[in-house]
């Protein structure tokens, strides 16, 4: 399921609003675009799509920035791993003409 945001979903009514002053929702893209930089650059088009929407985020935005870390919670365990007792070459291969 994939959540799309909108300038419609931001926050309109009193109850949502209300809602959304108790979520930490600033601080809480701000971590996610530290984590962005740091680790995970692939992540930049979903957390911008949030970060976006910081003045007046709705409780699809923040639906969609839990979900974000919930894929983040799931994949703690995927990295790559280097050995110092391993020897790798790496080999490049072109044409000569660059075509």
């Amino acid at each position: 399921m994939s959540i799309r945001l909108f300038e419609l979903n931001t926050t309109k009514s009193e109850s949502k609003k209300e809602y959304i002053s108790l979520v930490p929702y600033a601080s809480v893209v701000g971590s996610l675009m530290y984590v962005m930089v740091c680790t995970r650059s692939y992540l930049a088009q979903k957390i911008s799509g949030g970060s976006r929407y910081m003045g007046n985020p709705g409780k699809e935005h923040w639906q969609a920035t839990k979900r974000i870390f919930v894929y983040l919670k799931g994949t703690t365990n995927i990295g790559l791993i280097y050995h110092g007792d391993t020897y790798y070459a790496l080999a490049g291969f072109s044409y000569y003409d660059y075509a």
